[in-house]
């Protein structure tokens, strides 16, 4: 757990760095990829690309844990992998985009903003949401959009 929790501040850190200097030149954040070009996709990381500033722009390569992609504020997100458990949850405004599957509580408590899903995803999908669109173009568990107003 230690390595995990060290991998996902690190990219925290990292990504605020990378995050400035991209809004100002109007840029895509690119990670998961070297200088090359060749793949290191990430894994496991834990609340990565949470908060997402207004016009940012992020591409990941990679399978994330929990709460990826959480309190967005306007930002777009795509993740080229997968995600574990509430992915896009508390989102406000702005756009997730996830190539594969994603784990449980999917958008939950969203106010706004889209989250499309072109795999399946877990049970309470969406739940407790009070507006924004969540798309699962795969399959989705039980109980989806439980509790929304």
């Amino acid at each position: 757990m230690r390595e995990v929790t060290a991998k996902s501040v690190k990219l925290g850190r990292d990504l605020d760095g990378m995050l400035s200097e991209a809004l100002e030149r109007d840029l895509l954040v690119r990670i998961g990829w070297g200088r090359g070009g060749d793949e290191k996709p990430k894994k496991g990381e834990i609340g990565a690309i949470s908060h997402l500033p207004a016009k940012s722009r992020v591409l990941l390569l990679g399978d994330l844990g929990e709460c990826a992609g959480a309190m967005n504020s306007g930002g777009n997100f795509t993740l080229q992998g997968s995600s574990t458990s509430m992915l896009g949850a508390f989102q406000r405004d702005g756009r997730i985009v996830v190539e594969k599957d994603v784990g449980d509580r999917l958008g939950s408590r969203m106010t706004g903003g889209t989250i499309t899903v072109q795999g399946s995803a877990g049970d309470d999908v969406g739940a407790c949401m009070s507006g924004g669109t969540v798309i699962v173009r795969g399959h989705v568990g039980k109980r989806a959009g439980a509790g929304n107003e």
